[in-house]
């Protein structure tokens, strides 16, 4: 829902040509990162909601109710919290990766939407994120049951898969949190690479067929030659 929203406001700026008003005092990143941070408050209190909402029926159903522990139908279900780093850390954990998922994925949307110049082009550039966030995703599950702590170190380093991978392994006790952190480093630097293109200009200003990511690359070694002569 966020990268449908940041790519459709991108492209309707692009599309009325106000854009080209508001880069004369606003940065390029700025413009996009402005919509990422108001849909990043909706979406976030949207989730506070739902987990305050659970909360208060967990403790209302126990006035009345017999209740389990959250532990307790874990282990309900079949799964072995021996060795697990499941607490109150890992709320602390679960917000960080959500953040610097969230940035990544809402950055990621933003350059893809600054590649089109049209409405029409909307679907396939949101199409895009959402296939990288499900590729994310997909290997996360694939891997979690995996025993292994090297491979697990591994998927936990892989950009993109990292961002659902780690703290995932990190749970189930397959990495230690020096190696969380050291993933969570990796989510940075992709993260400031994505953040620091020096190609949202000149998107923002393409009139034209949608570009690709072999378009943009393109650009950016031609942005990156010019200044270095």
């Amino acid at each position: 829902f966020s990268s449908a929203y940041i790519v459709r406001t991108v492209i309707e700026e692009k599309s009325s040509k106000l854009v080209e008003t508001l880069m004369v005092s606003v940065r390029p990143l700025a413009l996009i990162v402005g919509k990422i941070l108001a849909v990043m408050t909706y979406m976030f209190a949207v989730l506070a909601g739902l987990a305050l909402a659970i909360a208060v029926s967990y403790v209302v159903t126990g006035m009345f109710l017999t209740v389990q522990s959250p532990f307790a139908m874990l282990e309900g279900m079949g799964l072995n919290l021996q060795g697990m780093h499941i607490g109150v850390s890992t709320i602390f954990i679960v917000v960080i990766s959500l953040l610097l998922g969230y940035f990544t994925f809402a950055i990621l949307g933003g350059l893809f939407g600054t590649a089109c110049s049209s409405m029409e082009d909307m679907e396939s550039a949101n199409l895009t994120v959402v296939l990288v966030v499900m590729a994310g995703y997909m290997v996360s599950c694939f891997t979690a049951g995996v025993d292994s702590r090297a491979f697990g170190f591994v998927v936990s380093y892989v950009p993109v898969a990292s961002i659902f991978c780690a703290p995932v392994q990190y749970v189930c006790g397959n990495i230690g949190f020096g190696a969380l952190c050291g993933a969570w480093v990796v989510q940075l630097a992709v993260l400031a690479l994505l953040a620091c293109a020096r190609i949202y200009q000149a998107l923002l200003l393409y009139r034209g067929s949608r570009v690709k990511l072999s378009g943009m690359l393109k650009l950016a070694r031609q942005q990156k030659g010019g200044r270095a002569q």
